[in-house]
Protein backbone atom coordinates (compact mmCIF):
# COMPACT_ATOMS: atom_id res chain seq x y z
CA UNK A 1 0.00 0.00 0.00
CA UNK A 2 2.92 2.17 0.74
CA UNK A 3 4.19 1.54 -2.32
CA UNK A 4 0.95 2.47 -4.17
CA UNK A 5 0.72 5.56 -2.18
CA UNK A 6 4.33 6.63 -3.41
CA UNK A 7 4.01 6.18 -6.42
CA UNK A 8 0.39 7.61 -7.39
CA UNK A 9 1.82 10.96 -4.90
CA UNK A 10 5.20 10.90 -7.87
CA UNK A 11 3.02 10.65 -10.70
CA UNK A 12 0.60 13.68 -9.09
CA UNK A 13 3.62 15.46 -8.54
CA UNK A 14 4.61 14.78 -12.20
CA UNK A 15 1.51 16.25 -13.62
CA UNK A 16 1.15 19.70 -11.58
CA UNK A 17 4.99 20.09 -12.43
CA UNK A 18 4.47 20.12 -16.04
CA UNK A 19 1.03 21.75 -15.99
CA UNK A 20 2.91 24.76 -13.83
CA UNK A 21 5.92 24.36 -16.73
CA UNK A 22 3.06 25.02 -19.38
CA UNK A 23 1.73 27.83 -17.51
CA UNK A 24 4.74 29.64 -17.06
CA UNK A 25 5.66 29.97 -20.23
CA UNK A 26 8.83 26.79 -21.18
CA UNK A 27 9.60 28.75 -23.99
CA UNK A 28 13.73 29.09 -24.38
CA UNK A 29 15.25 31.90 -22.05
CA UNK A 30 15.48 35.60 -24.16
CA UNK A 31 18.97 35.61 -24.25
CA UNK A 32 18.51 32.95 -26.48
CA UNK A 33 16.77 34.46 -28.45
CA UNK A 34 19.27 37.43 -28.51
CA UNK A 35 21.60 35.23 -29.71
CA UNK A 36 19.73 34.20 -32.61
CA UNK A 37 19.29 37.17 -33.92
CA UNK A 38 22.22 38.55 -33.40
CA UNK A 39 23.69 35.24 -35.18
CA UNK A 40 21.09 35.60 -37.96
CA UNK A 41 22.32 39.17 -38.56
CA UNK A 42 26.19 38.24 -38.81
CA UNK A 43 25.54 35.08 -41.32
CA UNK A 44 23.66 37.57 -43.45
CA UNK A 45 27.24 39.28 -43.71
CA UNK A 46 28.79 36.12 -43.79
CA UNK A 47 27.39 35.13 -46.25
CA UNK A 48 27.69 38.21 -48.85
CA UNK A 49 30.74 38.93 -47.50
CA UNK A 50 32.88 35.53 -47.76
CA UNK A 51 30.33 32.88 -49.09
CA UNK A 52 29.65 30.93 -45.70
CA UNK A 53 27.00 28.60 -44.78
CA UNK A 54 25.92 28.28 -41.19
CA UNK A 55 26.25 24.28 -40.85
CA UNK A 56 24.88 24.73 -37.01
CA UNK A 57 25.49 27.02 -34.38
CA UNK A 58 25.00 26.51 -30.29
CA UNK A 59 26.86 27.48 -27.24
CA UNK A 60 27.12 27.25 -23.17
CA UNK A 61 23.68 29.10 -22.66
CA UNK A 62 22.11 27.30 -19.81
CA UNK A 63 21.62 30.16 -17.10
CA UNK A 64 23.48 32.36 -19.23
CA UNK A 65 25.06 33.78 -21.95
CA UNK A 66 28.81 32.17 -21.52
CA UNK A 67 29.92 30.28 -24.50
CA UNK A 68 28.28 31.34 -28.95
CA UNK A 69 28.92 28.15 -31.10
CA UNK A 70 28.77 28.52 -35.39
CA UNK A 71 29.94 26.18 -36.96
CA UNK A 72 30.69 27.34 -40.95
CA UNK A 73 31.32 26.26 -44.39
CA UNK A 74 32.80 27.52 -47.15
CA UNK A 75 33.26 26.33 -50.68
CA UNK A 76 37.25 27.70 -51.08
CA UNK A 77 39.51 24.86 -52.41
CA UNK A 78 42.67 26.65 -51.90
CA UNK A 79 42.66 27.97 -48.72
CA UNK A 80 46.71 28.36 -46.81
CA UNK A 81 47.00 29.48 -43.02
CA UNK A 82 47.25 33.12 -44.03
CA UNK A 83 43.99 33.42 -45.59
CA UNK A 84 42.03 31.26 -43.10
CA UNK A 85 43.73 33.58 -40.55
CA UNK A 86 42.67 36.54 -41.99
CA UNK A 87 39.06 35.27 -42.27
CA UNK A 88 38.58 33.80 -39.57
CA UNK A 89 39.93 37.03 -37.51
CA UNK A 90 37.32 38.91 -39.51
CA UNK A 91 34.46 36.88 -38.74
CA UNK A 92 35.38 37.10 -34.83
CA UNK A 93 36.05 40.62 -34.63
CA UNK A 94 32.42 41.49 -36.81
CA UNK A 95 30.36 38.94 -34.34
CA UNK A 96 31.91 40.45 -30.97
CA UNK A 97 31.05 43.84 -32.19
CA UNK A 98 28.00 42.96 -32.75
CA UNK A 99 27.58 40.76 -29.07
CA UNK A 100 29.15 43.69 -27.51
CA UNK A 101 27.37 46.39 -29.25
CA UNK A 102 23.91 45.00 -28.43
CA UNK A 103 22.60 46.73 -25.71
CA UNK A 104 19.54 44.11 -24.54
CA UNK A 105 22.03 41.20 -24.62
CA UNK A 106 24.25 42.68 -22.35
CA UNK A 107 23.42 41.58 -18.96
CA UNK A 108 22.81 38.31 -19.89
CA UNK A 109 26.37 38.08 -20.98
CA UNK A 110 29.13 36.45 -18.41
CA UNK A 111 31.58 38.76 -19.14
CA UNK A 112 31.71 42.18 -21.10
CA UNK A 113 32.94 42.58 -23.17
CA UNK A 114 32.42 39.89 -24.37
CA UNK A 115 35.81 38.37 -25.61
CA UNK A 116 36.96 35.62 -28.28
CA UNK A 117 37.17 33.36 -25.27
CA UNK A 118 33.02 33.16 -25.07
CA UNK A 119 33.23 32.69 -28.94
CA UNK A 120 34.08 28.98 -30.69
CA UNK A 121 34.05 28.97 -34.66
CA UNK A 122 34.94 26.79 -36.78
CA UNK A 123 35.11 27.01 -40.61
CA UNK A 124 35.28 23.84 -42.89
CA UNK A 125 36.41 24.30 -46.44
CA UNK A 126 34.48 21.95 -48.25
CA UNK A 127 36.68 20.56 -51.08
CA UNK A 128 40.40 21.70 -50.05
CA UNK A 129 43.01 21.04 -52.51
CA UNK A 130 45.61 18.43 -50.92
CA UNK A 131 47.45 19.64 -48.42
CA UNK A 132 45.59 22.78 -47.92
CA UNK A 133 43.20 23.64 -45.04
CA UNK A 134 40.50 21.47 -44.09
CA UNK A 135 39.01 23.60 -41.03
CA UNK A 136 40.15 26.83 -39.07
CA UNK A 137 38.72 26.13 -35.79
CA UNK A 138 38.68 29.40 -32.80
CA UNK A 139 37.75 27.65 -29.38
CA UNK A 140 39.32 29.24 -25.30
CA UNK A 141 41.20 31.61 -27.34
CA UNK A 142 43.17 29.76 -29.38
CA UNK A 143 43.20 29.16 -33.53
CA UNK A 144 43.82 25.46 -34.95
CA UNK A 145 44.57 25.22 -38.42
CA UNK A 146 44.58 21.44 -39.54
CA UNK A 147 44.52 19.97 -43.29
CA UNK A 148 42.72 16.69 -44.28
CA UNK A 149 45.95 13.46 -44.24
CA UNK A 150 44.49 11.00 -46.97
CA UNK A 151 46.72 7.98 -45.48
CA UNK A 152 45.34 8.55 -41.80
CA UNK A 153 41.88 9.16 -42.82
CA UNK A 154 41.94 12.27 -40.09
CA UNK A 155 42.72 16.16 -39.70
CA UNK A 156 46.41 17.06 -38.98
CA UNK A 157 47.14 20.45 -36.88
CA UNK A 158 48.92 22.05 -38.78
CA UNK A 159 49.31 25.50 -36.94
CA UNK A 160 48.33 26.54 -33.75
CA UNK A 161 48.30 29.92 -32.18
CA UNK A 162 46.40 32.59 -29.93
CA UNK A 163 43.75 34.42 -31.00
CA UNK A 164 45.67 37.29 -29.90
CA UNK A 165 48.77 36.70 -32.03
CA UNK A 166 46.29 35.84 -35.10
CA UNK A 167 44.89 39.04 -34.26
CA UNK A 168 48.25 40.95 -34.43
CA UNK A 169 49.72 39.20 -37.64
CA UNK A 170 46.56 40.70 -39.61
CA UNK A 171 46.72 43.85 -37.90
CA UNK A 172 50.50 44.50 -39.10
CA UNK A 173 50.28 42.87 -42.12
CA UNK A 174 49.10 46.82 -42.76
CA UNK A 175 45.55 45.12 -43.94
CA UNK A 176 43.60 46.08 -40.50
CA UNK A 177 40.60 44.07 -40.00
CA UNK A 178 38.56 45.97 -42.89
CA UNK A 179 41.33 45.51 -45.28
CA UNK A 180 41.58 42.53 -45.05
CA UNK A 181 38.20 41.32 -46.37
CA UNK A 182 38.82 42.07 -49.40
CA UNK A 183 42.27 40.21 -49.21
CA UNK A 184 39.71 37.64 -49.39
CA UNK A 185 37.95 38.14 -52.24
Amino acid sequence: MKKLIIIFSCFFLLIVYMAVRENTGSSEPVYCKYVDEISHEFLVFAKSKHGLSCSGSGGALMDRVNIISLSLDSNEQDIDVEKARRLVVDCSEDYLKRVNGSEKIRPYLSHFPFTEKGVRFNISFRNPKNGAIRLVYLSNGKISYSSYNEDKSDLIDQHVETYDEAREIVMTEGLGISQADSALE
